[in-house]
């Protein structure tokens, strides 16, 4: 009687380690939220530009027969990415909707700028490495 106390002592003990260890908890920006909020503020393209394409350097694309750019996922991550900054809220418009080539995404930005919230709209290249277009008034 006492070895199955002990056992299930020991197991629930067990148990309560392993689900303390799975609680994930919020991870950092990969982006410099606040070197990326500053471009922003002060529209300065160059600063944009490389601080996404940083971010979108390590993308790898995973095209399907249903997707042929295949970054619709890193896209999301991006967005995802760019609402962990604090001061920034992203949101995606449209996933390879201008039809260029290679085709585009639009994602919606929005930030304050002297205490005034402004909309803008980036554009994603969906190339063999993604990349920043450019950024423009909503």
């Amino acid at each position: 009687m006492k070895s199955v106390k002990t056992t299930f002592y020991l197991l629930s003990i067990l148990i309560t380690i392993m689900t303390v260890s799975c609680v994930k908890e919020k991870s950092e920006p990969k982006i410099n939220c606040s070197l990326l909020l500053a471009a922003f503020q002060e529209n300065d393209n160059m600063r944009i530009k490389s601080e996404i394409d940083a971010y979108l350097s390590d993308l790898i694309p995973e095209p399907s027969s249903s997707e042929i750019e295949g970054h619709k996922e890193n896209t999301i991550h991006l967005v995802s990415e760019l609402n962990k900054c604090p001061d920034i809220e992203a949101e995606l418009i449209c996933y390879a909707c201008l039809y260029s080539y290679p085709s585009q995404s639009v994602i919606l930005v929005s930030f304050n700028r002297n205490g005034k919230k402004i909309v803008e709209l980036m554009n994603i290249k969906n190339s063999e490495k993604m990349e920043f277009v450019g950024i423009h008034v909503y």
